[in-house]
């Protein structure tokens, strides 16, 4: 895909977890469009194939096309997706978007809310060490048993679901946050 496509693609799916609380993080956005999402719990693929997912729909919607569908999906577009379902499949209740508040839940419990685009300007140049461990160690599942470090945790006494997030896939880990949090 060419920038400038790569660049309305990046825009699209920024539209799709936008709130008036986030508008300043297309870079790390656009960071995190650059890391491959990978798996070590066989059914997070399924969190993969739904991000993919994203560029066929965004090609129905803007008529774009990708000049490598096959290409691995992205740590962004995977939290997006994720997103997505938790937002329209487990939280819609007609009224309220959900997408966002769970997108940006994720990025919080990543402790990623210093990266906004000030943050890239200051530092233009730099790899950020500290970026690269907090992702690795989200895609690498070092994070405590209950999530801490991850997209989502529990509190322990709170939650009923297994104890050990590093072994549950990211749709189960995400039912427990919406469990403890909001049922």
């Amino acid at each position: 895909m060419i920038n400038y496509q790569l660049d309305v693609y990046l825009n699209w799916l920024m539209g799709l977890i936008e709130d008036e609380g986030h508008l300043n993080y297309t870079e790390l956005c656009r960071y995190l469009m650059s890391v491959d999402f990978r798996w070590s719990v066989r059914m997070d693929e399924n969190r993969a194939a739904d991000g993919v997912h994203l560029r066929l729909v965004f090609e129905d919607q803007t008529g774009y096309s990708f000049d490598n569908k096959d290409a691995p999906c992205t740590v962004l577009e995977m939290m997006i997706a994720l997103a997505l379902r938790g937002g329209e499949d487990i939280l819609w209740d007609g009224e309220n978007n959900w997408t966002p508040f769970i997108f940006w839940t994720m990025i919080e419990n990543l402790d990623l809310e210093e990266y906004t685009d000030e943050y890239f300007l200051e530092n233009r140049g730099y790899s950020d060490y500290n970026l690269e461990v907090k992702i690795n160690n989200f895609l690498d599942r070092n994070y405590d048993d209950y999530g801490h470090g991850g997209l989502f945790f529990v509190v322990p006494k709170k939650s009923h679901f297994p104890k050990n997030f590093k072994k549950l896939e990211i749709w189960y880990q995400m039912a427990a946050w919406i469990n403890d949090n909001f049922v």
